[in-house]
């Protein structure tokens, strides 16, 4: 016979719809199994149990439906605890204290619970109800027994959503309840009780403002991963790694990336378990939060990130309704209107009106009477979009901007809520600023006013990432008005905070982050300072904007500190840095409490100083390596004091090239200032010339190559302007400082009355001054003098590879490494002993790998990546080879290549080539050039003789123009 749908409800034991039977199923089964079948048998009796006809079991049979109704997962929740309550109420008037006081103690536990679940009413009177129901009983329950353990986990949680009372007591009372739960529900005993108390706990630490917010953040962390080492449930389990990844959310500690990672972890694992068909509400709280993260999230690519929020909101929004849960769903609207705002790769008008419709959504119920800091919020949203809107009237949108803003800042006022004060404060001044003039004269005005107010609370608030924002936007706003020195001030306060977070970078992908979008605020920065005729602060800017972040911008996993500097030194950069971080984070957590505040600004520049006496004893032992890990450029004073010591009539030729011009500076040996002077030479011009010469200098000539074609003359003239003539007529060695594409272009050929720099006089490139600072420092402690090495796989030009490698070492009396000896593991071995390490072989240069470029032979590559941790004792070192020269100019001008891994191994002089050599001509050159310092005649001048002697013979540059000495010039 088939079992009706009622006996597969009721199960085996229970064939019956007799209400009593019902009644006795209930008190021996499991109380937490099968909630949803518990409530359908308790509607199912009372139905045909009135309550006349037996009080008791009919209170009996609500209390069960109050108790289950509340910890329902499914339907609608908000009506589900108001008939709990009702039952409840109706079971008291019958299980009265005195004369069932057991029963009536659970059932104010549960009544309680249900009190706190509530919607309807206002949030603070449902848990002042909770809190009476919790305490009345407990006055009636042994202190440390496993009841009042129940009631001190529930009183807890109230406690933790208390809106009356002092919020700092509300906490410590609810840490104060968990730590007595605790005494009765043990890790061991009540592995579950002991979990949801460890939860609550963690939500008490999460809450606490107290002085160490970040060690709270820790405690709350440590409590629920501690949950989650015992059996649960596996809704519980869901539930606590719910809870965890909020908190990660929220961390301050640890690395901004590696936590939302985290997050998004255990927001995957707790949705195995919190479907939505089973638990769509809370399916839908993992929804919200995929949907935050993803829309602040890092890694990954940007635009599939917010498409990734979007949908994650949009799919909660679908089991969460306005009815149901109001507060999150407006929540949603909200995440889903900020989604929308960032969304500008797409259609953007489209998303700007999605934005606008759902905060119009969110404010509905985000009311200024009943949530006003939300509502405030809304504005400022808003406030943005208006600002972004380009459809219709700008006029009428960028009024509704500013009134939306201001109508924020009634609410989020610079004394309660500074850093939400200062961003709206930002925000307006953007919409001044796109306003239009002729209607508001005073725009401009507004516009200055309101971005130095965000600036200067920025700037108190320690909110690197808005004050790095704030600057720039007032410094190019000033400079656009042509108020230079505020522009200068703006732009340096925007460079204290790009300071600042390259310190506060944790890892990698967070520098790159954070670099990628300071190139504007140098630009800015220097022709704010050029335009100030503050020349020193110029060149000061110039060699700062050339990034100090090398090591992180290379992403070689596998890539460490050199061996030299010991263990002990490295754990404490890491403690040093992780203890300012925290710090930072401290202080912006900490904006309300002005003496704490104060109190942890000391500590931070105590910190600091701590860490710069690191990297001074760091200068000791790995100078090149404490430079790059300290990124910090030299002053001018240090600059000029460095050109003075360089040989008589040295003259500095800095160039800086930005998107729309090329700034030019010239410092003479002896001289106080810097020349300064820009040329109209934008990014296109540039690719035109290097275009220009990589098809004719830097090709073999035919029978008729012309020398230098006209785009070679008119580029000297343009970079070699009259006004420059009394300085280079006084030089006598130019130390030239390239950027960007001026890397890839023979600056030594430029034209000077029509004769080639180099003929005028020696030339030394450097990539920095701080390079070639650290370059003259270094100690020339090479045992040998020399050490070539010579390889080629073609047979018809060993010849000419092995001959000259051997010729070089016959001149220092060496024997050269040829053919299958010259391996990459015997140049490594032999660098660390010779004061000069010549190559002769094939080089490339890998434009997606540029740190992969390397030269070839014999057994393998000699890669850039691989030099890295090579040791070179301020050895020359000259890659005889094509396109060793070439380098991936990364963000902050930085060089990724055979150059720059040369330098960090300790050379400190290098010599490479700019394109593809010819392999005649080098060998002559390489004879010349060696013959001269053999003699003591210094690098530089060397350098010179051997260029001019190739040219007496072939006078094309491509056969004397392709090499360049970086670094040090001394002998």
């Amino acid at each position: 016979m088939d079992e009706t749908p009622f006996e597969a409800l009721l199960g085996l034991d229970l064939v019956s719809d007799d209400p009593y039977e019902i009644h006795r199923f209930l008190l021996k089964s499991n109380p937490s199994r099968n909630v949803p079948h518990r409530i359908e048998l308790c509607r199912i009796a009372l139905q045909k149990l009135p309550r006349d006809q037996d009080p008791l079991v009919w209170a009996a049979l609500q209390f069960e439906l109050g108790k289950n109704l509340t910890d329902l997962p499914l339907g609608d929740h908000g009506k589900n605890v108001e008939e709990a309550i009702r039952c409840l109420s109706s079971a008291s008037e019958i299980l009265s204290q005195d004369e069932f006081p057991q029963a009536w103690v659970m059932m104010q536990l549960s009544l309680g619970n249900a009190y706190r679940e509530r919607i309807t009413g206002t949030r603070r009177d449902n848990i002042e109800k909770a809190i009476a129901c919790y305490e009345t009983a407990l006055k009636t329950i042994e202190p440390e027994s496993e009841t009042s353990a129940h009631f001190y986990v529930s009183l807890a949680n109230a406690f933790l959503d208390r809106a009356a009372g002092d919020h700092t007591k509300n906490i410590d009372k609810a840490i104060s309840f968990c730590l007595s739960a605790s005494k009765s529900f043990t890790k061991s005993s009540h592995p579950e009780e002991w979990a949801k108390t460890q939860d609550c706990l963690s939500r008490a630490y999460k809450d606490r403002s107290r002085e160490d917010i970040p060690g709270d953040m820790e405690r709350a962390i440590d409590c629920l991963e501690s949950a989650l080492t015992v059996y649960l449930s596996p809704n519980l389990r869901a539930g606590i790694q719910l809870n965890l990844a909020v908190t990660y959310l929220d961390r301050i500690r640890g690395d901004r990336i590696e936590n939302v990672e985290r997050v998004i972890a255990l927001c995957d694992a707790a949705l195995g378990t919190y479907t939505r068909d089973d638990f769509p509400e809370i399916w839908a709280k993992l929804q919200s939060t995929l949907g935050k993260v993803f829309r602040t999230r890092i890694r990954g690519v940007r635009r599939e990130n917010l498409d990734r929020s979007a949908a994650h909101n949009q799919a909660a929004l679908e089991v969460i309704n306005r009815l149901s849960n109001p507060e999150l769903w407006a929540q949603l609207q909200v995440e889903l209107a900020e989604t929308y705002l960032d969304r500008g790769y797409s259609d953007r008008a489209q998303n700007i009106e999605r934005a606008v419709a759902h905060y119009k959504l969110a404010a509905e119920v985000f009311s200024r009477g009943k949530f006003p800091i939300d509502w405030a919020g809304i504005q400022n949203g808003l406030g943005l979009a208006y600002i972004r809107d380009e459809r219709g009237n700008r006029s009428e949108l960028l009024d509704l901007a500013i009134r939306s803003l201001r109508a924020a800042s009634e609410v989020l006022t610079r004394k309660a809520f500074p850093g939400a004060w200062a961003r709206i404060q930002r925000n307006l001044a953007d919409a001044y600023k796109q306003r239009q003039p002729q209607k508001h004269e005073n725009n401009g005005r507004q516009a200055i006013d309101h971005y130095l107010h965000a600036l200067e609370m920025f700037e108190e608030l320690q909110m690197f990432g808005d004050q790095r924002d704030a600057g720039l936007s007032l410094g190019e706003f000033a400079s656009l008005q042509g108020r230079w020195e505020l522009a200068h001030r703006a732009y340096e306060s925007a460079l204290l905070a790009i300071e600042a977070l390259r310190q506060d970078a944790r890892n990698d992908e967070s520098q790159k982050y954070l670099v990628a979008s300071n190139d504007r605020v140098y630009w800015g920065a220097i022709v704010a300072a050029h335009q100030t005729g503050l020349s020193n602060r110029t060149l000061e800017l110039i060699e700062a904007a050339k990034a100090r972040i090398f090591l992180k911008q290379l992403g070689h996993t596998a890539f460490d500190a050199p061996t030299l500097v010991p263990t002990t030194l490295r754990f404490e950069e890491a403690g040093l840095a992780n203890r300012i971080w925290e710090l930072n984070l401290h202080i912006k957590h900490s904006t309300k409490n002005q003496e704490l505040q104060l109190r942890l600004q000391r500590e931070l520049e105590e910190a600091r100083r701590e860490q710069n006496a690191y990297y001074d004893r760091l200068e000791t032992i790995a100078p090149d390596y404490a430079s790059l890990r300290r990124g910090r450029p030299p002053s001018f004073a240090e600059i000029r004091r460095f050109v003075d010591e360089q040989p008589s009539g040295t003259l500095l030729l800095v160039f800086y090239d930005m998107p729309d011009r090329l700034l030019l500076l010239a410092l003479l040996a002896g001289d106080s200032h810097p020349f300064v002077t820009t040329r109209p030479i934008d990014q296109n011009r540039l690719i035109s010339f290097l275009i220009s010469v990589e098809g004719t200098m830097a090709q073999r000539p035919g029978s008729n190559g012309e020398e230098y074609p006209v785009s070679w003359k008119q580029f000297s003239r343009e970079l070699l302007p009259p006004e420059l003539d009394p300085l280079i007529g006084k030089a006598e060695r130019f130390l030239l400082v390239p950027s960007g594409l001026l890397y890839y272009l023979p600056l030594h050929a430029l034209l000077w009355h029509d004769k080639p720099l180099v003929e005028h006089c020696s030339v030394l490139y450097t990539p920095s001054i701080a390079v070639a600072m650290r370059a003259r420092s270094r100690d020339r402690n090479g045992e040998k003098p020399a050490a070539a090495f010579g390889y080629v796989e073609d047979p018809h030009l060993k010849p000419i590879f092995e001959g000259e490698a051997e010729e070089v070492a016959g001149i220092f009396d060496v024997n050269a490494q040829v053919g299958e000896e010259a391996t990459p593991e015997a140049v490594v071995s032999a660098a660390k002993d010779a004061r000069i390490l010549h190559l002769s072989c094939h080089g490339f240069f890998d434009r997606h790998q540029p740190m992969q470029s390397g030269l070839v032979l014999s057994g393998g590559i000699l890669t850039a990546a691989s030099l890295l941790n090579s040791t070179l004792p301020g050895s020359l070192v000259t890659l005889s080879a094509c396109l060793t020269g070439r380098s991936h100019v990364s963000t902050g001008d930085e060089l990724e290549g055979l150059m720059r891994a040369l330098f960090y191994a300790g050379a400190s002089s290098v010599v490479l080539s700019l394109w593809s050599v010819d392999a005649e001509a080098t060998k002559e050159f390489m004879h010349f050039f060696y013959a001269r310092l053999k003699t003591g005649c210094d690098r530089a001048e060397a350098m010179r003789d051997a260029m001019l002697a190739v040219r007496r013979h072939i006078s094309h540059p491509f056969y004397w123009a392709p090499f360049m000495l970086l670094g040090d010039a001394q002998a």
